[in-house]
């Protein structure tokens, strides 16, 4: 499990009010009885952990899994690393 599966899994299991054993990749939000607003708290936290903004496709709370919410944050995260990258190019020419 890596660093962003843990803290993901993590989250999920203390807006829950559960054990992380029981937060599985495919446990969805709802399934593990978390309401949509500390649903919506929780990304606010992932976005402020790690520096970047979900793009409104990104997650789609009514349905994200715990492998979901992981792979928006992968996917969010190497986004800002190509946007940086291009800008550092753009920047040295």
């Amino acid at each position: 499990m890596n660093d962003t599966t843990t803290f993901v899994f993590a989250s999920l299991a203390r807006a829950a009010g559960v054990d992380v054993s029981a937060v599985k990749a495919d446990s969805t939000v709802g399934a593990l009885g978390i309401p949509s607003l500390d649903a919506i708290e929780m990304l606010f936290e992932f976005e402020e952990k790690y520096d970047l903004q979900f793009a409104d496709r990104d997650v789609d709370l009514g349905t994200a899994t715990a492998a979901d919410l992981v792979t928006a944050i992968e996917r969010a995260l190497a986004r800002k690393a190509e946007v940086s990258s291009i800008a550092a190019a753009s920047g040295a020419t």
